[in-house]
């Protein structure tokens, strides 16, 4: 009896050590497996293997850019503008001018209701035969381009927009490793008074937030918030908070299109500001993801006080991205033609969204930036090819590594890199000093140590 009466206080004492005791976890009514609110759509959850289940939580790294799919008005006007067997103008030796679409329909709508109606046949033996080439209506190159710059220009400022509930981002109160975390959800204002939803996941001792360096995560084009639960089960007991938002124009937040970095990284700049001004955030540091990279990037050349940024796949130029992913696609597009179709998007992109595509170069800024980074790509990446994260790294400003893996752009990041991306910020976080806290001597050596740092290239 005496053995058990001191293993209960032993348990009860190891109870009162990990912040939060058994009794006031069930009152909050939270359960080891049920940390999170499970969602059918994005997958089972397995309450055995929870930090196995939180890195499969809901994420959406679906960013490959989109073509536009026809309206039934597009695909009437269509099969209207084949019953009235035009030519194309190289066929019309009297001069006559082709008969345009009904109903006001436009070329580019035309050749892209006509790619939807009528595929090829493939290898695989579709039941659906190749259309003759008698069949098609004719397209002058004026259409093609037109066409070419509605596919572009779309995906780039609009792809699919993440939908999805406050459910989806699981309870307000959780127990995690036997320590206690809350949720708090919160709305600020861009520089161009649009909303951002946002979320703060701390540790709580007896529902008091307990005092914590930051991690804020930038999500990716075509995603969310939600994508910060891949990186919850490293960061939080490691000991970080982890603040995660919507940039412009994503999931909840207000907007009409993305930019790929160029908002979002004045997005970044009032949430840094946000959070400086919480008595409970000590020091902040940024991971992002491919455009959350690249607003990393941009903003950390002008905050001297970050601790650190981790950046995965960020890209050097918007243009270059481009192009190069227009040459790799399906599309088999002219080379000559190519700077066609990005002056196209170009100017739609200025005239929807308000910024220059030639503007999003995160090269520009990457000298400028001193805080210590860590590089990450995968090597199979053939959405946003290697280079571009090898080039930032060999430009970058201050201390700088550089991991690779494999599992492409959108794929789920290895353990490994989960776990060391997780030490290095919190070392980084740890040794970090405010700029009036630091003396002459110390800043000296700092810049010496970096730039030692700097000339040296970190391979994985």
């Amino acid at each position: 009896m005496a053995t058990s009466n001191a293993a209960a206080r032993e348990k009860d004492q190891m109870m009162a050590d990990e912040l939060i005791s058994e009794e006031q976890a069930r009152g909050i009514g939270v359960a080891l497996e049920k940390v999170f609110a499970p969602n059918e759509e994005r997958g089972p959850r397995v309450p055995s293997e929870l930090i196995s289940c939180l890195e499969k939580a809901p994420s959406n790294f679906d960013q490959e850019p989109r073509s536009p799919q026809p309206s039934q008005e597009t695909q009437t006007a269509l099969s209207d503008l084949r019953q009235s067997g035009s030519g194309s103008p190289g066929s019309n030796a009297g001069g006559a001018q082709r008969q345009r679409p009904a109903s006001g329909t436009s070329k580019a709508a035309a050749f892209l209701a006509q790619q939807a109606a009528e595929p090829e046949t493939t290898q695989s033996g579709s039941n659906n035969p190749a259309v003759s080439s008698e069949a098609r209506p004719p397209m002058s190159w004026s259409d093609w381009a037109a066409a070419m710059y509605s596919w572009t220009w779309k995906p780039l400022i609009r792809p699919p927009r993440e939908i999805y509930n406050l459910s989806d981002l699981g309870r307000m109160q959780f127990v995690f490793r036997g320590r206690a975390f809350a949720r708090t959800d919160v709305n600020i204002q861009n520089g161009k008074g649009q909303r951002l939803s946002c979320s703060h996941f701390r540790q709580v001792k007896q529902t008091q937030i307990i005092p914590q360096h930051c991690v804020v995560y930038l999500h990716g084009s075509s995603s969310s918030r939600l994508e910060a639960f891949d990186v919850l089960p490293v960061l939080l007991p490691a000991g970080l908070s982890v603040f995660c938002l919507d940039l412009s124009g994503s999931g909840q937040s207000e907007g009409e299109f993305i930019s790929l970095g160029y908002h979002e990284e004045q997005d970044l700049r009032v949430a840094l500001a946000h959070l400086r001004g919480d008595a409970n955030v000590k020091s902040v540091a940024i991971w992002g993801r491919s455009m959350g990279a690249t607003a990393a990037v941009m903003r950390a050349a002008e905050d001297e006080a970050l601790a650190c940024c981790v950046l995965d796949s960020p890209f050097t130029d918007l243009r270059m991205a481009i192009v190069e992913y227009i040459q790799n696609s399906a599309a088999r597009v002219p080379t000559f033609a190519i700077d066609a179709v990005v002056q196209l998007a170009r100017s739609e992109v200025q005239a929807r969204a308000g910024f220059d595509i030639f503007d999003v170069a995160a090269i520009k800024f990457a000298e400028k930036a001193t805080c210590p980074a860590l590089f990450a790509v995968a090597s199979d990446d053939s959405f946003v090819l290697p280079h571009h994260t090898q080039e930032l790294h060999n430009r970058w400003g201050g201390e700088r590594q550089l991991r690779f893996f494999e599992g492409g752009h959108n794929g789920r990041r290895p353990k490994w890199f989960l776990d060391e991306a997780a030490v290095y910020l919190c070392r980084r976080l740890e040794d970090w000093k405010p700029a009036e806290a630091i003396s002459e001597k110390e800043k000296q050596r700092a810049l010496l140590e970096a730039e030692e740092a700097r000339r040296r290239t970190y391979w994985l």
